[in-house]
């Protein structure tokens, strides 16, 4: 099993933000992998304190069907000093070949070295 880190700042915390986010965010890991849900085991959502409209994780079964039998776990980001806002983080677990993280839009910032998408 390996895992993928990903990552998207949400404009807004409004439902439809949130929707456009995860679509986009893992349309990322579907461009890399077109079986991507069908390899996908787990993915452990985090999300900073001032996202509260909408629960990515259901997000993420009303865009994509295929991760319906996946499981999934929203849990709130630690808050620091100096830490983001409005970021939506994943690590997913899967099998298959290896995959690129991904990071968009503001939270390319998080991980500069490793954001090169």
């Amino acid at each position: 099993m390996k895992t993928v880190r990903g990552a998207i700042s949400i404009e807004k915390d409004e439902s439809e933000f949130i929707d456009e986010m995860v679509k986009e965010l893992f349309g990322s890991f579907l461009s890399q992998s077109g079986d991507f849900f069908e390899k996908t085991h787990a993915i452990i959502f985090s999300v900073t304190e001032d996202i509260r409209s909408k629960n990515p994780a259901k997000s993420l079964r009303e865009i994509f069907s295929k991760a319906n039998g996946i499981s999934l776990m929203v849990v709130k980001e630690a808050d620091f000093d100096g830490s983001a806002c409005r970021i939506l983080r994943a690590l997913v677990f899967y099998e298959g070949p290896d995959l690129k993280p991904v990071y968009l839009r503001k939270a390319v910032s998080l991980r500069p070295d490793i954001a090169g998408n």
